[in-house]
């Protein structure tokens, strides 16, 4: 499933299908109207890690071209969210900026108290 979620999500213009209605999957998570939306590959990936999903909350600044998102969730998952020194953080981040390259934009992804 998470496979099969990132090659939607980072998959080259070329490769796409050419389908009439977008599925239910890429609307939700990994694209939007065909592009790449890192604030659903963000979303995804917290909830995935967190024992409480439904405290997990995802606000999003976006302008031109740059688009913050700030991650909130539950103390008890926080360490979750951020890993062992920082690693499963930076792996989102570094995840959701390669997603934003695909749409012309800066992401950054921010943990919240």
């Amino acid at each position: 499933m998470v496979i099969s979620f990132f090659k939607k999500a980072f998959r080259a213009e070329s490769d796409k299908p050419n389908t009439a209605a977008p599925d239910k999957e890429s609307v939700s998570g990994a694209q939007v109207n065909g592009q790449a939306d890192p604030q659903g590959f963000v979303e995804f990936v917290v909830k995935q890690l967190v024992d409480e999903p439904e405290q997990v909350t995802i606000e999003t600044n976006d302008d031109e071209e740059q688009c913050l998102i700030e991650v909130r969730c539950a103390k008890p998952d926080m360490g979750k969210v951020i890993g062992k020194n920082g690693k499963t953080v930076d792996a989102i981040r570094a995840l959701a900026t390669s997603a934003g390259k695909r749409i012309d934009k800066r992401v950054r992804v921010e943990i919240l108290d």
